[in-house]
């Protein structure tokens, strides 16, 4: 599945991260590189968790935003 090959392509990522720190000769990741793990680790969880692409959005949530967006308009022009 398309979550399956996304998932593959990250931990490849992060292997190619892990990988390249040891080749420089750190013993331990430098923060630098925990963050890019950590950063990779975020997104493959939050890309897993969205909702499919085809998935039309709820006209609520859409009216909300159109009402959040006039609200911060009129603050904006006030």
């Amino acid at each position: 599945t398309e979550e399956e090959k996304l998932s593959k392509l990250q931990n490849e990522e992060i292997d190619n991260l892990r990988a390249e720190y040891k080749t420089q000769g750190f013993s331990q990741p430098t923060t630098t590189t925990q963050n890019q793990i950590k950063t990779i680790d975020t997104i493959k969880t939050k890309t897993l968790k969205q909702e499919p692409m085809f998935t039309p959005a709820p006209k609520k949530t859409i009216e909300q935003q159109m009402q959040e967006l006039d609200a911060l308009r009129s603050v904006t022009i006030k």
